[in-house]
């Protein structure tokens, strides 16, 4: 352990803190969102990312907050069992899924979200953490040892519950 030392990830911070207005607006009128809440998820899908327990815990706030929008940015082996469960739901009115999408635009979909949720089951430092963290958009994550030790001191920039609790999940997401 003497010989060890930990290098953090990071991200290009310029790149994700400076995003036009007008790109957010199109952004916004291409999904038919417009100024209607916008609840973001990045990364891979598969069982140990959690979105499935976000999807459940959206039924709820769309309860609370019918205008409420889910964007799902990226694919993996739990796509269409994750379509399905939207579906299953009923809240894939309010859940779009758009696959991957370039470096280039994905800071876009980052200023232009009021939220960003990051509801793994286990992860290091999530790299969506950082990109949410640089884009400054508010962030609901799961309590995970990589998450709350990289984050310290800074605990109130973000919203922390308990993984796999969709009912925290939930609370989380309408309350910030």
């Amino acid at each position: 352990p003497e010989k060890m030392e930990i290098i953090m990830s990071g991200v290009d911070i310029e790149r994700f803190s400076k995003q036009n207005e007008e790109y957010n607006n199109n952004l916004r009128r291409r999904y038919n969102i417009d100024s209607n809440p916008l609840v973001l998820y990045v990364g891979r899908l598969a069982p140990r990312k959690g979105v499935q327990y976000l999807l459940h815990a959206f039924k709820q706030v769309v309860t609370d907050i019918p205008t409420a929008k889910l964007i799902i940015v990226g694919t993996g082996p739990y796509e269409s069992y994750l379509k399905n469960l939207a579906n299953n739901e009923k809240i894939s009115n309010s859940v779009i899924f758009v696959g991957c999408v370039s470096d280039k635009v994905l800071p876009i979909f980052y200023s232009s979200a009021d939220l960003c949720v990051i509801p793994s089951l286990s992860e290091g430092v999530a790299i969506t953490l950082l990109e949410a963290l640089a884009s400054g958009v508010p962030i609901v994550c799961t309590k995970l040892e990589g998450t709350i030790k990289f984050l310290g001191k800074k605990k109130n920039i973000v919203s922390l519950v308990k993984p796999g609790d969709p009912n925290q999940l939930a609370f989380a997401i309408i309350h910030v």
